[in-house]
C-alpha cells in the first residue's frame, strides 16, 4: 500500500515539477524512500522468511508492520523539512529512518539466528539460501550511514566538501542499500525465472564481501577528497556485480527474455554496469564536484533501480496473491504488451 500511495504522488509531482520547489530533490526522495524504501522493508523481510524456511512469530508480526508506519511517517517529515528548508526538521525524518532500518538489519540478523537454531534441532544445517538473507542484513546496516550524509548535505556543505558527502550519500543508499538487497534476490529469483532450476550458492560470500569493500571504498574516497580512490572503490564494487550477473548470461544466452520482469530485470543490470563504468570514468577524470556527480542520478535511479523495482514486482506480485489460477492470470496481465512497454521506457531513458 505505501508503494503504490508514493507512486501516484511520484506521478502527481513529475507532472506539476514545474511549479514545485526542490522539485529534483523531492522527486528522487519519493522514489528512492517511498517507493524503494519501502519496497525493500517490505520485501526483504517476505523474501528472508521464505529463502530460510522460518516464519517470523505472529507475536512480532506487528513490530514488522510497525517499521512500515515508521519509515513513512519519517520521510514525510523530511518532506516538510526540505521544503521549508529546515534542517533539523529534515534531521529527526532521518533519524527515524535510520533508526528503523538499523532496527530492521537486527530483526533479520535475529530471524536468521531464530531459522539456524530451529534447523539445528532437527538435525539440519544452514537454509541453502541463507547467504542472500545476509545480503538484506548488510543492505538495511549500510542505510542509517547514508541518511547521515544526507542531513549534512542538507545543513548545507559548501564545494568540496558537498562532492564527497554526495558521493557517499549515493553509495552507501543507492549502490549499499539498494544494490545489497537487489543482489541477494536475483541471486535466487532471476535465474529461476528464466527456467533455471539449479542456483549456486557458492559466490554469494565473495559477491557479498566485494560490494561491500567496494561501498567502504567509494566513501573513503570521497570523504578524503581523493576521487581516484573512490574510482577504485566503484571498480571493486563492478566486480561484486560481475560476480553475481556471470551465471545469468548463459541462461539468457539459451533463453533470452520472454516476459516484461525478465526484460525489465536484464535492461536494469544492463543500466547498471553502464553507469558504474561512467561512475568510475567521471571520478578519474575531470573536476571533482557535485554537477558531475549527479549526472548520474537518472541513470541509477530510472535506469537501473526503476526497471528493477517494476521487473522484479511484476514477478512476485503474482506469485504471492495464491498460485495456481491466480497466479497465472497475474502475471498475463503483468505482460500486456512486455516488449512495447521495455522498449519505450528504455528508448526514452536514452533519449
Amino acid at each position: 500500500m505505501p508503494v503504490r500511495v508514493w507512486m501516484m504522488v511520484l506521478i502527481l509531482v513529475g507532472l506539476a515539477h514545474w511549479a514545485i520547489p526542490n522539485s529534483r530533490w523531492l522527486l528522487v526522495h519519493i522514489f528512492t524512500i517511498g517507493l524503494v524504501a519501502n519496497s525493500i522493508l517490505v520485501w526483504s523481510q517476505t523474501l528472508a522468511e521464505r529463502f530460510l524456511g522460518h516464519h517470523l512469530p505472529p507475536e512480532r508480526r506487528p513490530w514488522q508492520i510497525g517499521r512500515i508506519y515508521a519509515v513513512n511517517v519519517g520521510l514525510l517529515v523530511i518532506i516538510v523539512g526540505m521544503l521549508g528548508a529546515w534542517w533539523q526538521v529534515t534531521m529527526v525524518g532521518a533519524i527515524v529512518i535510520g533508526s528503523v532500518l538499523a532496527w530492521h538489519a537486527v530483526a533479520l540478523a535475529l530471524l536468521i539466528g531464530e531459522s539456524r537454531r530451529v534447523r539445528a534441532e532437527r538435525g539440519e544445517g544452514p537454509a541453502e539460501n541463507e547467504g542472500s538473507a545476509w545480503f538484506f542484513v548488510a543492505s538495511a546496516c549500510l542505510l542509517p550511514f547514508g541518511a547521515g550524509f544526507g542531513v549534512a548535505l542538507a545543513y548545507g556543505f559548501a564545494d568540496p566538501e558537498q562532492a564527497g558527502f554526495l558521493v557517499a550519500h549515493q553509495a552507501l543508499n543507492i549502490l549499499g542499500f539498494l544494490g545489497l538487497a537487489a543482489a541477494g534476490v536475483l541471486m535466487v529469483m532471476f535465474p529461476r525465472l528464466l527456467g533455471e532450476t539449479q542456483v549456486s550458492t557458492r559466490r554469494r560470500p565473495p559477491a557479498l564481501a566485494a560490494l561491500v569493500v567496494g561501498v567502504a571504498v567509494i566513501c573513503s574516497g570521497a570523504l578524503s577528497d581523493q576521487p581516484v580512490v573512490a574510482a577504485v572503490g566503484v571498480g571493486v564494487y563492478l566486480v561484486g556485480w560481475l560476480i553475481v550477473v556471470a551465471p545469468f548470461v548463459p541462461v539468457l544466452l539459451r533463453r533470452p527474455p520472454d516476459s516484461y520482469a525478465s526484460a525489465s530485470i536484464t535492461a536494469a543490470l544492463l543500466w547498471l554496469i553502464g553507469s558504474l563504468t561512467a561512475y568510475a570514468v567521471i571520478l578519474l577524470t575531470g573536476p571533482f564536484d557535485a554537477s558531475r556527480i549527479s549526472l548520474l542520478t537518472v541513470w541509477f535511479l530510472a535506469g537501473f533501480a526503476g526497471q528493477l523495482l517494476l521487473g522484479v514486482m511484476s514477478h512476485l506480485l503474482p506469485t504471492m496473491m495464491g498460485g495456481g489460477e491466480v497466479t497465472v492470470a497475474g502475471k498475463r496481465v503483468m505482460n500486456t504488451w512486455w516488449l512495447w512497454r521495455v522498449l519505450v521506457i528504455n528508448a526514452g531513458l536514452l533519449l
